[in-house]
């Protein structure tokens, strides 16, 4: 990215407004935002760690599967 882009880039997120309020409540259960992005932090890379171990384990299966059949 070049300065130019940069430049841009910083001036659309310093144009976004802040939210009016920090809490959400549903019935009784007051959720804060900065608990619910840090959530998000920690579940979405965990969540695409598994999709790669599951991805890579299929490959490998796949993979032994073939060679398997070639070597007959």
């Amino acid at each position: 990215m070049n300065e130019a882009h940069a430049v841009i880039a910083g001036s659309l997120v310093g144009f976004l407004p802040s939210p009016s309020t920090n809490v959400l409540h549903l019935g009784p259960l007051t959720l804060h935002m900065y608990g619910l992005m840090l959530l998000a932090g920690i579940v979405a890379p965990w969540q695409l760690w598994r999709f790669a171990v599951i991805n890579l384990k299929m490959i490998a299966m796949i993979r032994l599967s073939h060679a398997s059949r070639s070597s007959h």
